[in-house]
């Protein structure tokens, strides 16, 4: 009876196992999720040190450089090299700013990783995953991972089908056509300085 016991663990954990080392981009998104999560429920950490922490995870995991030439479109061919420099700059200060800001909206969601799916036409995969709340429905929220170097990167998150990258630059495309690219860099130190008041791309789904 032991020895079936054991080989029935053994049956049940091998899949189990087999299926994390084919898709280690679940195990990072996973494993990134519950370290937001211990720093956000935190209560007893300083909130300077909290925003720190925030802060070194966002820029630690999504690739700010490739996601803000992204949004900024065909608007990135026409700007000049220093105009390109300014905006990249202001592009990644302004989501961790604005993104810092809002970590003190949490309270008590979790993220729970469901699968993954290859991005077609890509090396990079959608992993799947809910952030569940209570009194409220889950959000479905798919991350684009992508393999940079030894580790992984995120160049995107798609909530309830949206994806916020596309978004952001539909945001962008109509101030580069109202004020030119110095409109939009006029208005990302605007939304650094003041991150309360920025557009949320989540917020807009």
């Amino acid at each position: 009876m032991k020895r079936l016991t054991a080989i029935l663990l053994v049956a049940l954990l091998l899949p189990v196992s087999a299926a994390l080392a084919a898709v280690p981009q679940e195990s990072y998104i996973d494993k990134l999720g519950k370290d937001v999560v211990v720093l956000l429920a935190d209560k007893e950490m300083a909130e300077a040190k909290r925003k720190a922490g925030f802060s070194k995870l966002l820029t630690q995991n999504f690739d700010l450089k490739t996601i803000g030439r992204f949004v900024l479109g065909r608007h990135w061919r026409d700007a000049s090299d220093a105009q390109r420099s300014e905006y990249q700059k202001l592009f990644e200060k302004m989501v961790v700013t604005v993104y810092t800001q809002r970590f003190s909206d949490y309270s008590g969601q979790q993220l729970v990783v469901t699968g993954s799916v290859p991005a077609e036409g890509s090396q990079d995969v959608f992993v799947k995953s809910q952030i569940r709340q209570e009194g409220g429905p889950p959000v479905a929220v798919e991350w684009r991972v992508r393999s940079v170097g030894k580790g992984f990167k995120i160049v995107d998150a798609v909530v309830e089908g949206v994806s916020m990258s596309v978004t952001q630059r539909s945001d962008f495309d109509a101030i580069v056509a109202q004020g030119g690219v110095d409109g939009l860099i006029a208005e990302l130190k605007n939304r650094t300085a003041n991150p309360a008041a920025a557009p949320d791309a989540i917020a807009k789904k």
